[in-house]
């Protein structure tokens, strides 16, 4: 089911998290990790619609 559907189910507001995360479709996912730095892909066999997770890697030189 959809995580604000389940109680209690840790989210990044409830985990302390400043994270600002948006739904994307499954296609404009797919097409979003098709970059020239794409550098992690995690597949799972979960079935839920919203397993899908696009990670930002990043380098902090400050």
């Amino acid at each position: 089911g959809h995580p604000d559907r389940r109680p209690g189910a840790p989210r990044g507001a409830q985990r302390g998290l400043k994270l600002d995360l948006q739904p994307i479709l499954k296609w404009d996912f797919y097409k979003a990790v098709e970059s020239a730095d794409h550098i992690l892909t995690i597949q799972t066999g979960d079935q839920a619609l919203w397993g899908n997770v696009l990670l930002t890697v990043g380098c902090r030189t400050a």
